[in-house]
């Protein structure tokens, strides 16, 4: 009953009514017809289609949700097995060349600064 009542619209009573005729599931709602669900008491047509729907897509959100994360375990798998993913040596390189990249480039700026405040030295004389 707990799935159930997550549905919007569905309480503990009406969980139990559902229950009782054999709509154990947010997946057996989702599924059944509108002509159906109004043979429980306290269904008419406007709430019964409605309920149905809100069914089906909670059922389309899980099963989204359910694919997308097998597809990227797939995927993660595939990677790891091609060799793809990048250990911690690789890792550690690619921090290493970026580094010296900016120390480079910090050394030469300080080069530049020192030979312009020798310029600016030798004019003062």
């Amino acid at each position: 009953m707990a799935a159930i009542t997550s549905i919007p619209g569905i309480g503990e009573r009406t969980a139990e009514m559902l229950t009782r005729h054999g709509f154990t599931s947010v997946a057996k709602i989702a599924g059944a017809t509108v002509e159906t669900l109004m043979a429980v008491p306290g269904f008419g047509a406007i709430r019964a289609a409605a309920i149905i729907q809100t069914a089906a897509g909670m059922e389309d959100r899980k099963r989204k949700i359910t694919s997308s994360a097998k597809k990227s375990k797939t995927k993660a798998k595939k990677e790891k097995k091609n060799g793809k993913t990048k250990n911690k040596k690789q890792g550690k390189k690619e921090k290493k060349k970026s580094t010296g990249k900016k120390k480079k480039k910090a050394a030469k700026s300080r080069k530049k600064s020192k030979k312009k405040a020798k310029k600016g030295k030798k004019k003062k004389k």
